[in-house]
């Protein structure tokens, strides 16, 4: 599929593009560059910075980086995951695109040749992530055991559902159609930007195909904050699913539903009044429980229902 759309055509190359915020970039930097080089490509490296603060040394050192392929700006103000991305696909060069999260290191010395043998026969591919095989401090325990058993997916596995399981992070994708969809700037905070994006990429039947050639994710949050985004990527999944539609497919959604202004919902909601503390404390711990970070998230999904029913009688 290519977007029909009245840009002015870009040659072919490839826009390597990194968002960053309070992470230090440079080995990632370094690592592309050093694999960019050994390619016949055009290339680039696009690292915008969205407002981290002032004081963060490592953008300063990232200048040491010396290479004409490399782009660095400082966004004044903070605008968004979305925003931040939509503007690095903007003021990118070339006809395709790579996205990979400032926290992601790379899996060894082929990672863009990888690439690079499927880059023209499909609009979208999706490389995946994988974790470390130890968790690397017993403080991000819970985002290391999720990340592990839950995001850590083969590509075959990916490819039975291909635009449902895209990700933004490690996603080479054509700049035509990219910029034909776009992510909604109105999803500022952490979470499902990228279940949007499938959604739209399916919509207008672009090619998506899953390979085995994933980052490593090495910036994991701590429990405590990880709980935070986990709340964020709640709120904005109710809102896709239950006024967009989309993400409907889901075993979060379907449960949801399931639940949601019955009595195994309102049983739910007891639950989590009287013993919302052991939950807490379980996912904080060194052996989380999946089970009960998936009742959680249908909590919070529950408690908006109940919060918007209330708001529809007011």
């Amino acid at each position: 599929m290519e977007a029909n759309t009245h840009t002015t055509p870009v040659p072919p190359g490839l826009s390597v593009l990194i968002p960053v915020y309070n992470v230090d970039v440079r080995d990632l930097v370094r690592n592309l560059l050093s694999q960019l080089r050994l390619t016949q490509i055009s290339y680039e490296v696009l690292v915008y910075d969205d407002a981290s603060p002032q004081q963060n040394p490592d953008w300063q050192l990232l200048q040491d980086i010396k290479s004409p392929s490399l782009l660095l700006k400082r966004i004044p103000a903070n605008i968004g995951r979305s925003a931040i991305r939509n503007l690095l696909a903007k003021e990118s060069r070339y006809s395709h695109l790579l996205f990979i999260d400032a926290d992601s290191g790379l899996p060894d010395e082929t990672y863009i040749q990888h690439y690079l043998m499927y880059w023209q026969d499909y609009d979208a591919i999706v490389g995946g992530t994988i974790y470390e095989e130890k968790c690397p401090s017993p403080a991000v325990m819970l985002r290391w055991v999720y990340g592990r058993r839950r995001e850590q997916i083969t590509a075959d596995l990916r490819n039975r559902a291909k635009h449902a399981s895209i990700t933004l992070n490690n996603l080479l994708i054509k700049r035509s159609v990219f910029l034909a969809t776009g992510l909604d700037e109105r999803i500022r905070t952490y979470g499902h930007e990228d279940t949007k994006l499938g959604y739209a990429l399916d919509k207008a039947r672009a090619t998506v195909h899953h390979i085995q050639n994933p980052v490593i994710h090495l910036g994991l949050e701590p429990s405590a904050e990880y709980l935070e985004k986990v709340k964020a990527a709640v709120q904005n999944f109710y809102d896709l699913s239950v006024y967009q539609g989309i993400g409907q497919d889901t075993r979060l959604h379907s449960t949801f539903k399931r639940f949601d202004g019955h009595l195994l919902g309102w049983l739910l909601g007891v639950f989590f009044a009287i013993f919302g503390w052991y939950v807490r404390l379980n996912l904080l711990s060194s052996q989380p429980s999946l089970w009960l970070l998936d009742a959680y998230k249908l909590e919070l999904m529950l408690k908006r229902s109940r919060a918007d029913r209330r708001k529809s009688k007011a």
